[in-house]
Formats: C-alpha cells, structure tokens, sequence
C-alpha cells in the first residue's frame, strides 16, 4: 500500500494573525513530510540512507588477501554478495552460496582474505555491499 502524499502546511489557509508562528513550521515541517512521504513509498536506497556502499569485484580463486577501498564510514560490519557473474564458463553452476571472509585493515579498507563457494580457476564479477554501524 502506498501511501498518500501528506498534507503540506500552507500558511495562507491560516489566519494571518497565526502567520508569524506558521511560516517557520512550514519552512522546517514541509520537506521533512516530503521526505517521510518518499521513504514510506519505497524510495529508500542503501547508498543514499544507510551507511554502506555496493560495488563490483573481479575475482578468480584463489585469491591472496585483497585489499579493497570502500566509501562505508567506520567499520565495516557486514558484506553481503548480491550477484554473481561467471566470466569465463557459463555452464558451471554454483553449488553453495558464496560468502566473504574480510578482516578491516583501516578505516576505508578491508582485506578479503577468503571466498568460500566459487570454483578455483573461474573468474567472478560479485557485486557486493558493505555496510557498517
């Protein structure tokens, strides 16, 4: 169900001996509805309203600690693969779901020190997200 846009304060539909007090309500509570009413409906991003950030990831197994820059502020606390690619074989099938194992190097970078469930050998583009706390 989305939901509607919410009424706007519109200052002249007071009176205007209440103008002095409902023009700064306005000013401040006006966006803030329009930003309520766009995140109820859906128009949350990750990038733009959590602190985390996607990218994309070549990668063939085995790897040897990659260093990977981020844009997350702070720790990272989490990384979630959302796709991924073969490069090279189509016909290979995954067999378990992939998974990170990372280590935090700095505060924008983390050290991929394993891949669990891709084949060696196969090139991957992963698209991941990292996110923080």
């Amino acid at each position: 169900m989305l939901i509607n846009n919410l009424k706007k304060i519109v200052t002249n539909t007071f009176p205007t001996k209440y103008k002095d007090i409902i023009d700064p309500l306005a000013f401040v509570l006006n966006p803030f509805i329009d930003s309520l009413t766009n995140a109820l409906n859906r128009r949350l991003s990750f990038n733009d309203n959590f602190n985390a950030s996607d990218m994309d990831l070549e990668v063939k197994l085995p790897i040897n600690n990659l260093n990977l820059l981020h844009s997350v502020k702070g720790k990272v606390t989490g990384l979630i693969i959302t796709r991924v690619l073969n490069l090279d074989n189509n016909a290979a099938v995954l067999t378990q779901a992939p998974f990170i194992e990372f280590t935090q190097i700095n505060d924008n970078t983390i050290q991929i020190t394993n891949i669990i469930g891709l084949t060696v050998g196969i090139r991957y583009k992963l698209r991941i997200l990292l996110y923080g706390n």
